[in-house]
C-alpha cells in the first residue's frame, strides 16, 4: 500500500521520497517524480507531508518520535487498527503538525477512487486533518469516525470475516472436500484479497483490534443458537436473502465463468 500512496501521490502532482529499511522494496519505484532516500532523516527533512504505511505496531513506536523531531508537518497514518497508535499518541506533543489518522478501505489493487471510501479519525485538529485527507484522496467518501468506532467496526469488517474465511477452509482442508459447487468457488474467489495479504497485516487487523475477541464471541454465540435450533439459521438466511436478490447471484456466477474461460 505504501507503493501504491507514492504513485498516487506522484500522479497527484506530489515530488514523493520513499524510504523503507528493506532496500530491495525500492527497486520498484518508478522514477520521475519518485525517489529513494538514503536514510529516514533525508526522507523526513524534505517532505512536508510524511505518510506511514508501515503498519500499527511499528507506527506506534516510530509515529510520536518523528513528530518530537519536527513542527509544521503533515502526518498520515494508514494503517487498519487506530487504538494503539492513538493511545501513543496521547502521551505526544503534537507541537505545530497535523496528524491525521486514515484508513483507505481499499488495497492496493485500486484503479479508481469515485466509488472508494476512506475513513477518518479525527483526532487534535479535525478541519485541517479532513481538507488534507480531501486533498488526497478526493473523489474518494471521506467517512468521520471516533477511534472506537471505526476500530469496533473494522473488528466485525476485517477481523472476523478473516477468522471465519479460515475456519472454513481449514475445515475443507481437514474433510477433503474440494471445491466443487459455485458457493464454495465463489468463497475461494472472495478469500484471495485476505490471502494476498502480508502475514503481518494479516496477524495486526486480528491481534491488534481491541474489539476482536468481543465481536468473536457475539458470533460464537450466534453459532450456538444455530446449532441449539436450527431454524434460527432459517430465519436469519430470510432476511438477507430478501435483501441481496438474485441479481447477485447472476453477477458471481458470470465472473466464475469468465474466470474459467480465461484460465483454459
Amino acid at each position: 500500500m505504501g507503493l501504491w500512496m507514492a504513485r498516487h501521490l506522484a500522479e497527484r502532482g506530489y515530488h514523493v521520497t520513499v524510504y523503507d529499511k528493506d532496500r530491495k522494496k525500492l527497486r520498484n519505484l518508478d522514477g520521475g517524480r519518485i525517489s529513494a532516500a538514503k536514510n529516514l532523516t533525508e526522507a523526513l527533512n524534505n517532505s512536508a507531508l510524511i505518510v506511514l504505511a508501515i503498519g500499527s505496531s511499528s507506527t506506534v513506536d516510530l509515529l510520536p518520535r518523528l513528530i518530537s523531531k519536527t513542527d509544521g508537518k503533515t502526518f498520515f497514518d494508514i494503517s487498519s487498527v487506530k487504538t494503539p497508535i492513538a493511545k501513543a499518541l496521547a502521551r505526544s506533543k503534537i507541537k505545530n503538525n497535523v496528524v491525521a489518522l486514515v484508513h483507505p478501505l481499499f488495497g492496493p489493487g485500486a484503479k479508481k477512487l469515485n466509488d472508494k471510501y476512506v475513513v477518518l479519525t479525527p483526532f487534535r485538529r479535525p478541519a485541517a486533518e479532513y481538507r488534507v485527507c480531501r486533498e488526497i484522496f478526493h473523489p474518494c467518501t471521506i467517512l468521520r469516525m471516533s477511534v472506537t468506532r471505526h476500530d469496533w467496526v473494522m473488528a466485525s469488517a476485517m477481523a472476523l470475516p478473516r477468522l471465519l474465511m479460515l475456519t472454513l477452509l481449514n475445515g475443507w482442508r481437514m474433510e477433503k472436500v474440494k471445491p466443487l459447487t459455485v458457493s464454495q468457488r465463489a468463497l475461494l474467489v472472495a478469500a484471495a484479497p485476505i490471502l494476498s495479504e502480508s502475514p503481518t497485516l494479516f496477524r495486526e487487523i486480528i491481534e491488534k483490534n481491541p474489539y476482536t475477541r468481543q465481536t468473536l464471541s457475539k458470533t460464537i454465540k450466534t453459532l450456538n443458537r444455530m446449532r441449539k435450533k436450527p431454524s434460527t439459521a432459517s430465519s436469519i438466511f430470510k432476511r438477507f436473502r430478501r435483501r441481496i436478490g438474485f441479481e447477485s447471484y447472476f453477477k458471481i456466477y458470470k465472473l466464475l465463468e469468465d474466470a474459467a474461460s480465461n484460465s483454459r
